[in-house]
């Protein structure tokens, strides 16, 4: 089989970044044909304090960018000290010409989402037009549906939406060692015994609901 032709960097409209630290690397001028991003989590559960040792840094993604991913960040994006929060905060702000974003397995501080989520709303009809949150189900966290901000989800909705996805899903089975879905809450590996999935308290649903039909809010 013939080897796979490597594609010219500064034509490339999709890429995907492995992160080991909460740093966002510089992007070279190379890459400003890139449409699409993915920020992968990298970093092991005994190295993350270590880590949390050393300040991080975001940089600005090149202004071609329209879809961003996050995936993974089970041990807290933007860190856990109030000057990282505000580096992701305006991250997220200074990001305006996204039009997709996907949160997948993102937990941060209580308050982060909301913060960032009033951000996005205000930018009308220009803002976030596809919107996916998606957590993987960890049946070995007796608190894990505490630690999703279902309560701060409401405040990612504005007119600009077309599509919104609010999900809890199984986890992926994966024969990674370091996978966060194979291990336990010390970093050890677990068997896989169970299946399905908890649902976030209805209680939260009619706070959805109203934001989906407000005047202020609601998709247009």
């Amino acid at each position: 089989m013939a080897d796979r032709q490597q594609i010219d960097p500064s034509v490339a409209q999709a890429a995907q970044i492995p992160l080991q630290s909460f740093t966002i690397p510089d992007f070279p001028p190379e890459a400003s044909s890139l449409k699409a991003l993915t920020l992968t989590s990298d970093i092991k559960l005994d190295e993350y304090s270590k880590i949390l040792e050393h300040p991080a840094t975001v940089s600005k993604l090149p202004k071609s960018i329209e879809s961003l991913t996050l995936e993974l960040f089970s041990q807290l994006f933007a860190d856990v000290s109030e000057e990282s929060r505000k580096d992701a905060e305006k991250f997220f702000e200074n990001e305006k010409q996204l039009w997709a974003l996907h949160l997948l397995d993102v937990f941060a501080k209580p308050g982060f989402f909301e913060t960032v989520g009033k951000t996005l709303p205000t930018r009308g009809k220009d803002g976030i037009r596809f919107l996916e949150v998606n957590y993987s189900f960890r049946h070995e966290d007796e608190a894990f549906l505490e630690t999703v901000p279902a309560g701060e989800l409401v405040y990612l909705i504005g007119p600009s939406l077309v599509t919104c996805a609010f999900n809890i899903s199984p986890p992926d089975v994966t024969n990674d060692p370091d996978d966060p879905a194979n291990l336990d809450k010390e970093g050890g590996e677990q068997p896989r015994q169970h299946e399905g999935v908890m649902a976030i308290n209805h209680s939260m649903s009619p706070y959805l609901v109203d934001a989906l039909i407000k005047e202020k809010t609601a998709p247009e």
